[in-house]
């Protein structure tokens, strides 16, 4: 995933409202919940989420494998205007080459 679209994609789904947890997976395969808004931070295509408890996880562009959340949440964070489904199909947005 390139900086840019680590950095859009995740301040879009930040930024939704009702905003609406969604999972990131890491390289490897760890995921983890984003389920605050406020609790990720994003800048220079590395990020921290604040998990419950105040434990810090820090990733980067480089180190996600995918954002996982609701077609229509991906597609809102995007800014694809017309999007008006509300589904919560699971749909994910790949690294990449």
């Amino acid at each position: 995933m390139t900086a840019d679209n680590f950095a859009s994609t995740l301040s879009g789904l930040q930024r939704l409202n009702p905003f609406r947890v969604f999972t990131v997976e890491l390289n490897g395969g760890r995921r983890f919940e984003v389920d605050h808004p406020g609790a990720l931070v994003v800048r220079d295509g590395v990020a921290v989420f604040l998990a419950p408890g105040g434990v810090p996880i820090w990733f980067d562009h480089e180190s996600v494998n995918q954002i996982i959340g609701g077609v229509w949440q991906i597609f809102l964070a995007l800014g694809y205007e017309g999007c008006q489904n509300g589904g919560t199909n699971a749909a994910t947005l790949d690294r990449g080459p």
